[in-house]
C-alpha cells in the first residue's frame, strides 16, 4: 500500500486494495499516516479485491475510477491472467457505471517484453490524464523476475486491448528511480 499512501499524502483520494489477510496492516499504515494525508487534503481507504473474483469485490469500490496504480504486482505466472482480467473488468465493466466527473468518489490506487509479443512504445511526452476520459489510466511499476512471466503479462494485456507504453526514464524523478524498476502506462481503447 506504499504507493497508494504516497498518493494520498500528495492529496489524492485513494482506495488501497489487497486480500483480506493484509487489510489490518494496511489500515494501521493509513492510520499512522492520517495526519500527513489530512494535511494535504487526501483520503485513503482500504478494500478487499481478490483478482480471482473481481466482480464480487468491485461492488465495494468507487464507481468512478480515474487511475489504477499497480506496483510490484507481477511475480508469479499463475497470477497474471487473474490480474489482467481484473484490470480489464475495472477499466471496462465496473467503470462504465461511473458517476459524472468531479464527484467525491475516490480513485483506486497493484524488462521489456519481446518485440514479437506486443508493440512497446516509449512514452516521451508527458501524458496528462484527460479528465473527460471515461476509462481509467492504469499505471504499472514493474520489476522483471521472470522473462516468461513478463511475456505472458504483455501478451494477455495486448490481447485484452491494452496499449502498453513504457514511461521514458527522463520522466522519472532522479532520486526515486531504479534500473530494475520500469514504469508503464496501460491505455485501454
Amino acid at each position: 500500500g506504499l504507493v497508494g499512501l504516497a498518493a494520498a499524502v500528495l492529496g489524492a483520494k485513494t482506495v488501497l486494495t489487497d486480500l483480506p489477510y493484509t487489510l489490518k496492516n494496511i489500515e494501521a499504515n493509513i492510520k499512522a499516516n492520517a495526519p500527513a494525508i489530512a494535511t494535504h487534503g487526501g483520503k485513503a481507504n482500504v478494500k478487499t479485491l481478490d483478482w480471482t473474483t473481481p466482480q464480487k469485490h468491485a461492488k465495494n469500490l468507487p464507481k468512478k475510477i480515474d487511475f489504477i496504480i499497480a506496483s510490484d504486482v507481477v511475480w508469479v505466472d499463475w497470477l497474471v491472467a487473474p490480474l489482467v482480467a481484473t484490470l480489464h473488468y475495472l477499466v471496462n465493466q465496473h467503470n462504465q457505471q461511473a458517476s459524472p466527473i468531479g464527484d467525491d468518489d475516490p480513485a483506486v490506487p497493484n524488462s521489456k517484453p519481446e518485440k514479437e509479443v506486443c508493440e512497446m512504445k516509449k512514452s516521451s511526452a508527458s501524458s496528462r490524464h484527460d479528465p473527460g476520459r471515461k476509462k481509467p489510466l492504469v499505471l504499472l511499476a514493474h520489476q522483471t523476475r521472470s522473462t516468461a512471466t513478463d511475456n505472458h503479462l504483455w501478451k494477455l494485456l495486448s490481447d485484452g486491448g491494452f496499449r502498453i507504453a513504457e514511461v521514458n526514464r527522463d520522466r522519472h524523478h532522479p532520486k526515486f528511480r531504479a534500473d530494475k524498476i520500469k514504469l508503464f502506462e496501460l491505455h485501454h481503447s
